[in-house]
């Protein structure tokens, strides 16, 4: 399990970061939408890409060592 503390870290990131981010989005009076912290959307998609991958790799390393 310990092998899978990064990928999981970065997982429970990737799912807070824009969660985070939508909290200082907000409505103008003309009726648009400001959302300062966007790019927290696709930054926290990276994040859990990078983490699949990770874990991909860990998994397939420990089933190619037995």
């Amino acid at each position: 399990m310990k092998r899978y503390l990064g990928p999981l870290i970065l997982v429970l990131a990737g799912i807070a970061l824009p969660l985070i981010g939508a909290q200082f989005s907000y409505v103008a009076k003309n009726g648009l939408v400001h959302e300062p912290f966007f790019f927290t959307v696709p930054l926290g998609e990276a994040m859990l890409a990078a983490a699949a991958i990770w874990a991909l790799v860990t998994a397939w390393r420990r089933h190619r060592s037995k």
